[in-house]
């Protein structure tokens, strides 16, 4: 099987002017977004442009490509990806400038985003998704029923200003959260800019609330925007969407680690099509959906607060908190919860419960669905298979000289 590390070797020598960029390359330039550039690129006055060859001897004299023990399996595979097509004849030349980080815990925001310039003078923009800090995490929770996220706003203000710098056709893509930021910043932008967009891409990314999605006017550039999702998408699945959405073929087998794009299968300049989700997914979709619906927006508001309210008193700023201190992070975690008072612990208590009914609700009536689908299948097979042998039997009893000439047929090939 072929994957995202086997299209650079067969088209790294190949310059964009001989293939023209594809999904491929623009999931390659959302991985990007999960670097850490150097300072100095971070837009002020004026732009500061890299040769992305150049850009990458930078990066690696300054250490800022090297895991460190908190580095996150994903994070280390982008360093790797950048130094791989660093080489390439195709990415070496590409320019790349006005990286952008926000990140402010009171406000809980996470941000980040990197630009390109390639050869054909085509202009893409690449949006960070959710990292490893808790607080890019509950920015996400927020987004399941706030109007609009810190960073969506962010996203369409630097689309806005890369747009008012640079002329050129302009892409924008996103992995996960960057995903979704993406599809807002362009839905989001004045007319003059929405002219100019040339494709938006979603890679797993969720989509929206039902309050947020009903004012944004996808009409204008619906047809050049998509979601990819793989087979058993959890997170590009969430909420609602109105663009397009494909699904490609991940060899990974649970929803987590297909998220990462790095497992899903090429062909020669496109990845691999599956015609549906695979079942898992299309159960936590339902289940999501179910349970948003039984629940109000104070309930949900009160309820993230709470929980991570709880994870910052316990100390923990990163999911990897609990993967290198695993015994002392639930430790803290259980003692908080235990001194929370009881309206919290109450409420925490009933929304898990409620969701963990919901899922339990959905696959009971999903095996019923598909089981009675299953024998009522089997019953009609049955039936058409009796009544095709009643109606041979008619047939035969209607025409006795057919017969007797088929047996005498019979006996002279004896």
């Amino acid at each position: 099987m072929d994957d995202l590390y086997d299209y650079i070797y067969w088209r790294g020598d190949l310059s964009f002017e001989k293939i023209s960029p594809n999904e491929i390359d623009m999931v390659i330039f959302s991985m990007l977004a999960y670097i850490d550039f150097l300072p100095d690129m971070i837009y002020k006055n004026k732009l500061k442009y890299y040769n992305l060859s150049k850009l990458v001897e930078r990066l690696e004299k300054e250490g800022l490509l090297v895991a460190k023990e908190e580095t996150s399996a994903f994070e280390i595979e982008c360093y790797e990806l950048i130094k791989l097509i660093s080489k390439k004849e195709r990415y070496k030349n590409i320019k790349v400038f006005g990286f952008s980080f926000n990140f402010e815990k009171d406000n809980a925001l996470q941000f980040a985003a990197i630009s390109f310039i390639l050869p054909n003078k085509e202009i893409v923009i690449s949006y960070r998704g959710t990292d490893a800090s808790l607080i890019g995490w509950k920015e996400d929770f927020l987004m399941s029923f706030k109007h609009t996220v810190g960073s969506q706003e962010y996203g369409k203000e630097y689309l806005e200003k890369i747009a008012k710098l640079k002329r050129g056709k302009i892409n924008i893509v996103g992995h996960s959260k960057g995903g979704n930021i993406a599809l807002y910043s362009a839905l989001k932008a004045k007319e003059s800019i929405q002219a100019r967009i040339k494709k938006v891409y979603s890679f797993d990314g969720p989509g929206f609330n039902k309050n947020s999605i009903k004012d944004l006017g996808y009409l204008k550039i619906k047809d050049r925007m998509i979601t990819l999702v793989p087979q058993g998408s959890i997170v590009g699945i969430l909420m609602q969407h109105e663009e397009p959405i494909e699904i490609v073929y991940s060899n990974k087998k649970n929803g987590i680690s297909q998220h990462m794009p790095f497992s899903w299968q090429v062909n020669v300049d496109s990845f691999k099509r599956l015609e549906e989700r695979d079942n898992t997914s299309l159960i936590f979709d339902k289940s999501i959906r179910v349970w948003l619906e039984q629940l109000n927006e104070d309930e949900i508001s009160t309820f993230i607060d709470s929980i991570f309210e709880s994870t910052d008193a316990a100390g923990l700023e990163h999911v990897y908190d609990l993967k290198l201190r695993p015994i002392k992070s639930i430790y803290n975690l259980l003692t908080v919860y235990l001194n929370n008072d009881e309206q919290s612990k109450s409420l925490i208590e009933k929304m898990v419960g409620s969701l963990f009914s919901v899922m339990k609700e959905v696959t009971t009536t999903e095996y019923k669905n598909k089981r009675d689908t299953l024998f009522e299948q089997l019953r009609r097979g049955r039936v058409e298979k009796e009544e095709s042998l009643r109606n041979k039997i008619e047939n035969i009893k209607s025409k006795p000289d057919k017969i007797k000439k088929l047996q005498v047929l019979e006996e002279e090939k004896i």
